[in-house]
């Protein structure tokens, strides 16, 4: 919540006693954004040119009528709209990443903002993903099914696969030597999976077979009683025709540890017709396949022994008889499939069919809890985990992925107690996140009660039945612009200056563009010597990424350089980025496949159709200047609005998912620096009108432009990378390298300069060295000595050398020591240590770092230990330790 205190003084009072006025006031939710396309509900594709109708779900804590704006992109779309929650939104004919801003206000100066993402002109929906191993190893050619589409993973573990959209998916993993892996999913995910390694022996089918799982050969971290026993008679396994197994078989066979959420499905059960859930005591999975790869089970007439051990704290409410139950494979239902007898601590009875089998409780009436992710970041690449924490009213886990910014999770046991913990794609706990109920109270230990009882078909999320539960990364809050923070510091989105940001974008372009020469993506290859309808160079360098510390893109990134003689002519590049800005490895799987060897150009074609938007920098003359500047190269900035050919040119773009889109150039020189920040201005006009304004931004100078800007370093310690092991840049080693020596031809900052010369030490005339591996332990000249250089090394190099380094340092602003914030040089930061602990650190003023994944890395990578080092260091003279709390 909020509150505004407004001291009223006694001298306005006419001598009466002064007064403090409170007005509390609380910011309202937005729940959940709806896109339909006539009856079917959009999430993440749509046809091109297609109108939707788009409405939101949101509430007020105060009960004060809500206003809502919606916002297309630059290059989205149109927008009808009348101040109420329905909007209509017409999608561009083009192939495209679209984003639809919604703000819900309340009149008096709270509001809440999100947005909808949508890939345009793609129907189906796209399933990216990774399969690995309890070790995190890619699991290859392992079977991957989606609502009867079927793909298998490559050699490292990746897939991909596009399936026609409906409102329930259940995806299904299967490899050799695991268990059945299998998910209900609302909307297509790019995420890892994790597979439960299984038991595999080899029997002979015509004799009686006993098979048994402790499940102590598995991560250490299982319950310690599972257990599981089958017992199967001679002669009783046949085929799907019905025909008996010729020779051995190979049986694999896994006891599944409830409590880790091992077991497939959302716990649906059918019975007579009715679906129900279930609450359970133990599962396990167990399959026979011959060398072929057939599957086998129980002929008609035929019933297999199957014993379960039972959770030890439920044995107390254990029933003496308990349903048993199969999974259902093509719906992700379970069905009835015997009864089991308590014989001890252990659940014993026969079974007709094999799958997944468990013993469970079924219950109609469940309660359900809806989840708020108030940093949207944390969407896609995070799970919720439901459990009891004391052990005595269910022992199973309940899995949900936050796919989206709100998100239920249904069929838990009503009016009860439960314990909310968020893990990731390998089932680590995250750490770092707070736990807060509707009113943003924090839940002591994530302990928050279910509700309900609510029935199947369950309400909507937001609905308001549900309970809500808040979703936040623990981080000390950010003072910047509301709403729109991050990325903000060259003022590039205020909507009070929307007209004057534009029409400092539109000269911008018509000044390094004078000719129209680069309209559109293809144009823009044209012009740089990449193929107008490819985008690729015989002599470019080529890599492909994550940026892990930057935005959170997979980044598709191309260069070249064109030379006459020994003389640079031109440097471009350009980025295509692939996935949201939010660190998913998926993002990164997504921007490999375009460049899948043996695809079609038809079909790269199409994936390239996923991409967000594509960044180009030239490093060249401008066409069309006269004069001494005639030859002057400069650093060019461009945007478009997808990855193919036909992408229009965009005056903003959205890099963070924080609030709105931010206009070109001043977006770039955030983190590509400046000897100047792009501000064309009347001159001689000391209080210029907005008209005047206007005027000289649709008309800058060629200083204007000639921003001093720089292509950036290629960081490989920095990224993230597709494949097996995403922590290794591989053979893209040496590509990286070169693309290094590239951004070297393009002269930029002293300090860039400086730090990839201090990675790869060139030799013998040469400009850039031939080592892959970067010196690791390199440190700029102006760090010499202790403590400084662990300032440097885990402070400076981690998060701030992120734009900093792109800025003026001492050899490029000499005598101005304020102009220099390259951060090469610990004088520098001394100059400015009361500054840095105020905007890093403790101050009310905290806006740096200032992009979001770079914020989020310095707050909670190595357990903080960037702005610990900060607020820790002291020179032992003139730079004392801060000690602050932030």
């Amino acid at each position: 919540g909020a509150q505004a205190e407004v001291p009223v003084p006694a001298v306005q009072l006419n001598g009466g006693t002064a007064l403090a006025l409170t007005f509390a006031n609380h910011r309202p939710d937005i729940l959940v954004v709806r896109a339909r396309d006539g009856a079917r509900e959009v999430r993440g594709g749509a046809n091109a040119g297609a109108t939707l109708k788009v409405t939101v779900s949101a509430r007020d804590p105060d009960g004060d009528p809500l206003t809502y704006t919606f916002l297309a992109s630059d290059g989205g779309g149109s927008v009808v709209q009348d101040g109420s929650a329905n909007a209509t939104w017409t999608l561009p004919a083009h192939r495209a990443k679209v984003v639809l801003y919604v703000t819900a206000a309340d009149g008096k100066g709270a509001f809440a903002k999100t947005e909808l993402c949508l890939t345009c002109g793609r129907e189906k929906e796209l399933f990216g993903a990774r399969v690995v191993d309890d070790s995190a190893a890619p699991v290859a050619n392992a079977e991957v099914e989606v609502n009867g589409e079927k793909t298998r993973t490559r050699a490292d573990g990746t897939f991909r696969l596009l399936v026609k959209p409906v409102d329930r998916y259940v995806l299904n993993v299967r490899a050799s030597g695991f268990a059945l892996m299998s998910r209900i999913l609302d909307r297509g995910t790019s995420r890892t999976w994790q597979l439960v390694r299984a038991r595999t022996q080899s029997v002979d089918p015509k004799q009686p077979i006993r098979i048994k799982d402790s499940g102590d050969d598995k991560q250490r971290d299982r319950s310690p009683w599972l257990s599981f026993a089958l017992e199967i008679p001679a002669n009783a396994l046949v085929d799907g025709g019905g025909a008996a197994p010729t020779g051995n078989l190979t049986a694999s066979y896994a006891v599944l540890d409830i409590a880790r959420a091992e077991m497939p499905g959302d716990w649906a059960a059918r019975d007579g017709g009715t679906i129900t859930n279930l609450k359970s005591f133990g599962g396990a999975f167990v399959e026979f396949t011959d060398a072929a790869g057939n599957r086998f089970n129980l002929k008609p007439g035929t019933e297999a022994e199957v014993r379960l051990a039972a959770p030890p704290t439920l044995i107390a409410i254990a029933p003496p008889q308990i349903p048993l139950w199969s999974y259902g494979e093509g719906d992700g239902v379970w069905e009835p499939n015997g009864a089991a007898q308590l014989q001890g601590n252990e659940y014993v009875g026969t079974v007709k069919h094999f799958s997944t089998l468990n013993a469970d409780l079924k219950f109609n009436q469940s309660g359900c809890l809806a989840f708020k992710l108030d940093n949207p970041t944390m969407a896609g690449k995070v799970k919720v985990r439901v459990t009891d924490p004391s052990g005595s009213a269910f022992s199973q886990a309940f899995e949900f992925i936050l796919d989206s910014e709100f998100n239920a999770l249904y069929r838990l046991p009503d009016n009860t107690n439960v314990k909310v913990e968020l893990r990731d794609d390998l089932n680590q706990l995250i750490a770092n996140v707070v736990i807060k109920d509707a009113s943003g109270t924090v839940l002591p230990g994530g302990i928050i009660n279910t509700g309900g009882p609510v029935s199947d078909p369950f309400p909507a999320p937001d609905s308001g039945i549900c309970t809500l539960v808040r979703l936040d990364l623990a981080l000390p809050p950010w003072a910047g612009a509301p709403g729109i923070p991050f990325l903000n510091l060259l003022y590039n989105y205020d909507p009070a200056e929307a007209a004057l940001n534009e029409a400092r974008t539109d000269g911008y372009y018509a000044k390094v563009d004078p000719n129209g020469e680069r309209d559109n993506l293809g144009e823009w290859w044209a012009k740089n010597g990449f193929n107008a309808a490819t985008g690729e160079a015989a002599d470019e360098h080529h890599a492909i990424y994550l940026n892990n510390n930057d935005l959170g893109f997979g980044r598709d990134m191309h260069m070249r350089v064109e030379r006459s003689g020994a003389t640079v002519v031109r440097v471009a590049a350009y980025v295509t980025n692939y996935g949201d800005p939010d660190q998913n490895l998926g993002n990164v799987n997504q921007a490999a496949d375009v460049w899948e060897a043996g695809i079609s150009q038809t079909e790269r074609d199409d994936r390239k159709g996923e991409a967000a938007a594509t960044v180009c920098m030239e490093y060249a003359v401008v066409e069309g200047v006269t004069g001494g500047n005639a030859t002057t190269k400069i650093v060019k900035f461009f945007a478009y609005n997808g990855g193919l050919a036909n992408a229009p040119r965009i005056k903003s773009a959205d890099l963070d998912q924080q609030g709105g889109q931010k206009f070109i150039p001043m977006l770039c020189q955030n983190c590509h620096g400046s000897t100047d920040f792009y501000a064309p201005y009347p001159s001689g006009v000391p209080s210029p009108t907005d008209a005047e304004l206007i005027t000289a931004a649709a008309n800058p100078s060629f200083d204007d432009i000639n921003m001093g800007a720089s292509f950036r370093e290629f960081d490989i310690k920095s990224f993230r990378y597709a494949g097996a092991n995403p922590d290794n840049a591989g053979a893209q080693k040496d590509d990286l390298r070169l693309l290094n020596g590239d951004c070297l031809a393009s002269a930029p900052s002293a300090a860039i300069r400086e730090l990839i010369q201090g990675w790869h030490p060139p030799s013998g005339g040469a400009v850039i060295g031939t080592n892959d591996d970067p010196v690791s332990s390199w440190r700029p000249s102006g760090f010499t000595a202790a403590p400084e250089n662990l300032l440097y090394d885990r402070t400076i190099a981690k998060s701030c050398r992120t734009c900093h380094v792109a800025f003026p340092n001492a050899s490029e602003a000499p005598g101005e020591p304020y102009a220099q914030f390259a951060w090469d040089h610990y004088d520098q930061l001394k100059l400015r240590q009361s500054f840095l602990h105020t905007v890093a650190l403790c101050g009310n003023g905290r806006t740096m770092p200032h992009a979001l994944i770079t914020y989020q890395n310095y707050w909670l990578n190595d357990g903080g230990q960037a702005p610990a080092t900060l607020n820790a260091f002291s020179d032992g003279s003139d730079w004392p330790a801060y000690n602050c709390a932030p």
